[in-house]
């Protein structure tokens, strides 16, 4: 949540609701809310937060980090959900919110990793909630 703007609370709290994300995961962020930022300010003002969040309270989730990070970096942002890492890292590791964000932001929801597709991947894992979000989002069955 971005304290800085009057809306900041109005719009974490939308996404929580959307994204079923419990309150204790809110990351309390105070940055411009311009449109567009430069990288000291994003690095200092918002990676910076989160991954202090993440650390504390989550230090099993690090290994996330550097694929959002990248995510945010890349310029052509659909090329990069088409590379299967974090896809199939989320669905693999079990880590369905991650998983959600990444195909609400356009992933391929039937890529395949380096031998299965990911919903396999997902029944090979015994992750019925990665395979039924997978499915949610057009996964071929």
């Amino acid at each position: 949540m971005n304290k800085a703007t009057p809306e900041g609370l109005r719009v974490a709290r939308h996404y929580m609701e959307k994204r079923r994300v419990p309150r204790q995961n809110m990351v309390v962020i105070e940055t411009s809310g311009d449109e567009d930022i430069g990288r000291e300010e994003y690095d200092k003002e918002i990676a910076g937060p989160v991954r202090s969040f993440l650390s504390r309270n989550y230090p099993e989730g690090m290994r996330f980090v550097g694929w959002v990070h990248r995510y945010v970096e890349t310029a052509d942002h659909r090329a990069y959900l088409q590379d299967d890492s974090a896809l199939y890292g989320a669905v693999c590791h079990g880590h369905p919110d991650i998983l959600r964000i990444l195909l609400e932001a356009a992933a391929d929801p039937s890529i395949h990793g380096k031998h299965v597709p990911a919903l396999h991947a997902a029944a090979g894992n015994d992750s019925m909630e990665a395979a039924v979000i997978l499915i949610i989002h057009g996964a071929p069955v």
